[in-house]
């Protein structure tokens, strides 16, 4: 009964996966929300029935992909799958939100390297390439834009210009980190509603974000890239590009532990909820001004527990 049960929904899941698919090739403007649907089957199948069905699942979805969709949709699929099951077994296994939550980022971020080497491989399509040509274009329409209003881009202008283009292409690998990172929790969060339209574990949520806290080990590691960051200065080098998304992509988590611990002294102050709204508002439009502070206060909450020692009362 239970294996019935299980090819039942597993067939069930495929199809519905398939109709997203199709949705998100072939109807431009309501397949860019449903690609952000796309690993919903996998978490909802793998929180129900764990990872050796969800394998099952996965290797018929690829089949389906190349039977019924396009070849560019198999990366996709492979991309969805990694971290749709991923995220899904772990609910399976009543692991933490925020353990599937990482489990899940890292999955997608894997999936979206596959996708990368795939591109490439398959059409001669380079993301970082492209990405770099884009830009470079933007800078000449821009020059082009202010001579024509009769001002003028000095060499110097240019050359910083230039350069902060190259620090963005440097953090590509953050980028696609962070894409992971989003896309993984957006899923999950997805995936939790239905599960609870599914009539699912009540505990399948994610926390409030005042509890959101991060391992130890992540100050560690931003440390070592700070200092990384000294040593291999030599810009262009390959040992500066990894530390340096390191650097950022650590430095970004923490600054998200400071905001969470924003939150978290607000609600213990029993201060106006409108607060953390303006804390958000002056992040986002002000970000030079108040994220390494923001940062700061992240790496102290971490470092010191300073949420432990506030609801000790201080000891």
């Amino acid at each position: 009964m239970k294996q019935s049960k299980t090819l039942t929904e597993g067939a069930l899941f495929a199809g519905i996966y398939l109709v997203l698919l199709l949705i998100t090739f072939f109807i431009p403007l309501i397949g860019f929300l449903s690609f952000f649907l796309l690993s919903v089957p996998y978490i909802i199948y793998g929180a129900r029935h764990g990872l050796r069905p969800s394998v099952v699942l996965f290797l018929a979805t690829v089949l389906f992909s190349v039977l019924f969709a396009t070849i560019v949709s198999v990366p996709v699929t492979v991309f969805a799958g990694l971290g749709g099951i991923a995220t899904g077994v772990f609910i399976y296994h009543k692991r933490s939100p925020y353990e599937a939550w990482a489990g899940g980022a890292v999955s997608f971020t894997l999936g979206i390297v596959i996708v990368y080497v795939a591109l490439e491989w398959l059409f001669q399509i380079n993301w970082y390439d492209e990405l770099q040509h884009m830009l470079e274009t933007s800078v000449d329409q821009t020059k082009i834009m202010v001579e024509q209003f009769g001002g003028e881009v000095s060499e110097e202008q240019m050359n910083l210009l230039e350069l902060q283009i190259q620090q963005m292409l440097y953090l590509f690998p953050t980028g696609i980190a962070l894409f992971g990172i989003v896309f993984a929790f957006i899923s999950q969060w997805i995936g939790y509603k239905v599960l609870k339209r599914l009539g699912g574990d009540s505990t399948d949520h994610f926390p409030p974000f005042k509890r959101f806290t991060l391992p130890s080990a992540l100050l560690w590691y931003y440390l070592i890239a700070m200092v990384g960051m000294w040593m291999f200065n030599e810009q262009g080098s390959m040992f500066h590009q990894a530390v340096a998304n390191v650097y950022t992509l650590t430095g970004l988590l923490i600054a998200l532990q400071g905001i969470s611990f924003i939150f978290y002294w607000i609600d213990y102050k029993k201060w106006p909820k409108a607060i953390p709204v303006v804390v958000i508002s002056g992040i986002i439009l002000f970000p030079f001004l108040f994220l390494y502070p923001v940062r700061i206060l992240g790496i102290i909450d971490i470092g010191f527990h300073l949420r432990d020692r506030l609801e000790s009362g201080g000891k």
